[in-house]
């Protein structure tokens, strides 16, 4: 017995056990690419706006010692440089946390 194509759903129906395994592996394979797309995406997304937020940072903070004549206080360099910093490590891990999740728990 041929399985015939259900022409309305565009697929074609299991009748055996492995043509259900076979279908079902080609599911989760059209799943696993989906989501790896999505995950590049939104990894790469996140890596443009972090440098994008990182670049305007230093330009304003240029734009700011330039106006002063670079009479910034030390702790004021250090605040700011401690703070983009932290800002970076903390946006890749909450992206490494979300993109990559334990698979233990």
């Amino acid at each position: 017995m041929t399985a015939e194509p259900d022409e309305r759903k565009g697929r074609v129906p299991a009748s055996t056990d492995d043509e259900i395994d076979q279908e079902q592996r080609r599911v989760n394979l059209r799943e696993s690419k989906d989501d790896l797309t999505l995950r590049k995406r939104f990894a790469y997304g996140a890596m443009g706006l972090m440098l994008v937020q990182v670049a305007a940072a230093n330009y304003i903070f240029y734009l700011y010692g330039s106006a002063l004549k670079w009479q910034i206080p030390a702790v004021a360099m250090t605040g700011w440089l401690t703070a983009t910093v932290v800002q970076l490590v903390s946006v890749v891990l909450v992206v490494a946390r979300n993109l990559f999740p334990r698979r233990d728990k």
